[in-house]
């Protein structure tokens, strides 16, 4: 188990960085320049046409963003929680990559948003990416 002392400032701020804010501002940029109907707060702070690509590259404009968004909240789990006990972590872990899976599956009924079996799987190899490299960083 990592303490707090044992990372600086420095290096926890490195990991935000590289782990939490660069996936989402790569996410957020797909979506403002190649996605057609934007989320509402997208859409009221970008007015731009979208660029357009060949339907060979459906997947990065698609899927690519859920696997981020993925990959970002896990990375958030794991440094806030890098501190609780293993049982404590493994919760969080678990509960959080449950509701990306449960908000997903809820887009083809409840909530606003098209469900997609690709989104799924991006969204566990996001969560899971994030937990291997991680999991690396924080035993060092």
């Amino acid at each position: 188990m990592i303490n707090k002392t044992s990372l600086s400032a420095k290096t926890i701020f490195c990991l935000y960085g590289g782990f939490v804010a660069l996936p989402l501002g790569i996410a957020v940029l797909t979506y403002c320049l190649f996605r057609v109907n934007l989320p509402s707060l997208l859409a009221w702070l970008w007015h731009q046409p979208p660029l357009k690509f060949d339907s060979g590259f459906d997947w990065l404009v698609y899927n690519l963003p859920d696997g981020l968004w993925s990959f970002a909240f896990m990375s958030f789990l794991m440094l806030v929680c890098r501190d609780d006990s293993q049982l404590s972590r493994l919760t969080y872990y678990a509960a959080g990559l449950a509701m990306m899976v449960v908000l997903e599956v809820l887009q083809g009924s409840l909530l606003p948003g098209t469900f997609d079996p690709m989104d799924l799987l991006a969204i566990l190899f996001g969560a899971c990416a994030a937990w291997f490299l991680l999991r690396r960083c924080l035993s060092r």
